[in-house]
């Protein structure tokens, strides 16, 4: 690609600058605004590999219908255009040519079962597609050594059973729980708690979600899922506990949100007893530290000593911790 690149681009430049000779060359009366030529269109790649490359950077028919033709041209390439054809449009979510391209494949392609059969059932079930599906993910179990779709197979196959029978994909996914791969295992069995009317527990697995992942579609999910669970539960809804309101506000921390972190930290010291109110009142001192908001930072070399301004008591804290460990410290 790159090479073809390099072969055009001096062709084109050339071509502009005469252009831009040829209107220079005008009288001043009649000379308009030099108009630049469109851009050549890169000519695609001869081999399979770098027509794939293409068609995912820049899906479009052209492009899939070259790799059609070069499927057509090439027998025994075919079965690996036809797989490349069908990823791309499961990519662009084009579920029904993903499974007939990737059926085309299927025979000929034994050696990579697993990945075929995992896609090919991935499409059906976002098609609504449930019937089958464990039979269907059976090459991704089949193999000696265990395939990287095992983990996700689960979740597919809660999923397809999730309308008709979601108590059993509850346990199915708890059985799996180990093998899921996350967080798209917690926000299934959440889905599969909420669709099997446990509620409180559902609860429990979006809030877990949540306080992990700060951004992302799973994130996105699981904040939505807790605002209708709000208030669809009303005074029944079990709020987040201390370690996982605690968690949320390490990852905005760990994110650098610090004004955000900040907020809930000081929320929780307030709000917090015991040990969970210490560790909120450390880390708010430390996010302190870091948003530089109140003190300058302290020096850890040399003499501790009090910064210019007075420090909140959760500066103090810090400050006497570090304090203690200088091996310097003052007696």
């Amino acid at each position: 690609m790159r090479t073809c690149l390099a072969k055009i681009t001096p062709a084109l430049c050339c071509s502009l600058l005469v252009l831009a000779a040829f209107s220079a060359s005008g009288s001043p009366q009649t000379r308009s605004a030099p108009k630049k030529a469109p851009p050549k269109a890169a000519p695609l790649p001869l081999t399979l590999a770098g027509m794939v490359r293409v068609l995912r950077e820049t899906p479009s028919a052209p492009h899939r219908a070259a790799i059609e033709s070069y499927a057509a041209a090439h027998p025994k390439e075919a079965p690996y255009a036809h797989l490349a054809l069908g990823i791309a449009a499961y990519e662009t979510k084009d579920y029904a040519t993903t499974i007939a391209d990737l059926h085309k494949a299927q025979p000929h392609l034994a050696a990579i079962a697993d990945y075929l059969a995992y896609y090919v059932a991935a499409a059906r079930v976002e098609s609504r597609d449930f019937d089958g599906i464990a039979e269907g993910l059976r090459p991704v179990y089949a193999g000696e050594v265990t395939s990287p779709f095992a983990g996700r197979g689960w979740i597919l196959q809660a999923r397809a059973m999730k309308d008709n029978s979601p108590a059993d994909a509850v346990k199915l996914l708890r059985d799996r729980y180990s093998e899921l791969p996350q967080p798209d295992g917690d926000v299934n069995l959440a889905d599969c708690y909420l669709a099997a009317g446990d509620q409180p527990r559902a609860a429990e697995m979006y809030q877990r979600v949540a306080s992990q992942y700060l951004t992302g579609d799973a994130a996105a999910h699981a904040a939505a899922a807790l605002v209708s669970l709000k208030d669809s539960m009303g005074a029944a809804y079990p709020q987040p506990s201390p370690k996982v309101r605690l968690h949320h506000a390490d990852r905005l921390l760990e994110t650098r949100s610090l004004h955000q972190a900040r907020s809930e930290y000081h929320d929780l010291a307030v709000e917090l007893t015991g040990l969970e109110h210490d560790q909120a009142l450390v880390r708010l001192g430390e996010t302190d530290f870091l948003e530089a908001e109140r003190q300058r930072p302290i020096p850890i070399c040399g003499s501790l000593s009090w910064p210019t301004r007075k420090p909140t008591p959760s500066g103090l804290l810090i400050w006497w911790n570090a304090r203690a460990t200088s091996p310097t410290m003052t007696r």
